[in-house]
C-alpha cells in the first residue's frame, strides 16, 4: 500500500500495530509492527466512518477505541481499533464548547474513573477535553496573544507578514504524572506546557545542542530562535520530550529542562516530519512519518 499524504501516527500498545493517518486518499492505514500492510479503515466522505482529511490518532488500551480527528469534517471519530468498526462520532464545526474548527492533534490520559481525551481545536485557539464517550468537560485557551505570534513570525519571515499571527495548537502529549499536557504551537514555533491542576500555561524554553541529529551545526535565525513550525510530539517514561520540528526537517529530542539531547538520531534525513509515536513498553523506538509518506521505525539510546 503506498502512502501518499501522511501526518498522524499511533501505536496499539497491546498489539504494536501501527496507524497512519493518510489525507490524501482519507483512509487511516492498518500496518504490522514490521510496517506491512494489514488493512484500512475509512475513505472519503462526511458520513459516519468516513474522512476528510484525518490528521491525527490516539489509542486508548482501557478501551480498545481509536480516536481520529477527522480535520476537515470538523469533528473527532471513534472506532473498535482491533476490528475497525466505526463507533461513534462527537463534534461539529463551530465555536461553541464541544464543537471544532480544524481540530488537529489529540492525546488520551487514562485516569481513575475513565480516559480523558484532549484535542487541539487549532483554529479556535483552544484545547478541549471530552470523556471516552465524546462528553464536553472544558477547555484552555488562554494562550499568549496575536502581537506575541506576529513577533515570534517575523523570526521566520523578512516582513512580508509584519500582522498578528494566531497561536495554533498541534501536537499533544501528556507527561507521564497525568499533570503536564505539551503543545506544540505550529505558527508560534515554539512548545507550551499546561498544569492541569493549577490551569497555568508556561513556554518550553528549549536550547540547541551543539550540533542537530543529523551531524551538522545547529541552524538559528536572528534572535537565537530554534524551532521552526514544531508537529507532532510524545513524551517518555521519564518526562524527555520527542519532538518534529517540521521545516527545520529534524527529529528531536529535549530534556525536562529544554537543553536537547545531542545527536539523537543520526545518518537519517527527513522531509517535513510530521508526527512521531513512541512504542509503548518498549524504551527506544520511535516510528515517525513525513511528508514523502515514509513510515521509519527507528531505535535511540540517548
Amino acid at each position: 500500500m503506498f502512502i501518499r499524504k501522511t501526518h498522524g501516527i499511533a501505536i496499539n500498545s497491546k498489539t504494536e500495530q501501527i496507524y497512519v493517518a493518510d489525507r490524501l486518499y482519507d483512509v487511516v492505514l492498518v500496518l504490522g509492527p514490521d510496517g506491512s500492510y494489514h488493512s484500512q479503515i475509512g475513505g472519503p466522505g462526511s458520513t459516519p466512518g468516513k474522512f476528510f482529511r484525518p490528521t491525527a490518532l490516539a489509542f486508548d488500551a482501557a478501551t480498545d477505541r481509536l480516536y481520529v480527528t477527522d480535520k476537515d469534517n470538523h469533528r473527532v471519530q471513534v472506532f473498535h481499533a482491533p476490528s475497525g468498526q466505526f463507533l461513534f462520532t462527537f463534534g461539529s464545526q463551530g465555536t461553541r464548547p464541544g464543537t471544532f474548527g480544524f481540530p488537529w492533534g489529540i492525546a488520551i490520559l487514562n485516569k481513575e474513573g475513565g480516559s480523558v481525551v484532549a484535542v487541539a481545536d487549532s483554529r479556535n485557539q483552544r484545547v478541549q477535553f471530552f470523556t471516552k464517550e465524546g462528553l464536553y468537560l472544558d477547555h484552555f485557551d488562554d494562550f499568549p496573544n496575536d502581537e506575541e505570534g506576529r513577533q515570534q513570525q517575523q523570526l521566520w519571515t523578512t516582513g512580508r507578514r509584519n500582522y498578528p499571527i494566531k497561536n495554533q495548537p498541534r501536537g499533544l502529549a501528556f507527561d507521564p504524572t497525568g499533570e503536564l499536557l505539551y503543545i506544540t504551537d505550529f505558527n508560534h514555533h515554539c512548545i507550551f506546557k499546561l498544569d492541569l491542576a493549577r490551569r497555568t500555561l508556561h513556554k518550553v524554553s528549549v536550547s540547541p545542542a551543539a550540533t542537530t541529529n543529523t551531524g551538522r551545526a545547529t541552524t538559528t535565525t536572528r534572535n537565537n530562535s530554534v524551532l521552526y513550525r514544531p508537529s507532532g510530539i510524545d513524551v517518555d517514561s521519564e518526562g524527555n520530550i520527542i519532538l518534529c520540528d517540521q521545516r527545520n526537517n529534524l527529529l528531536r529530542k529535549f530534556r525536562k529542562d529544554g537543553s536537547e539531547v545531542e545527536q539523537f538520531i543520526t545518518g537519517v534525513s527527513f522531509k517535513l516530519p510530521s508526527d512521531l509515536s513512541l512504542f509503548p513498553g518498549v524504551v527506544g523506538y520511535v516510528a515517525v512519518m513525513d511528508d514523502k509518506g515514509r513510515l521509519r521505525v527507528l531505535n535511540f539510546t540517548n
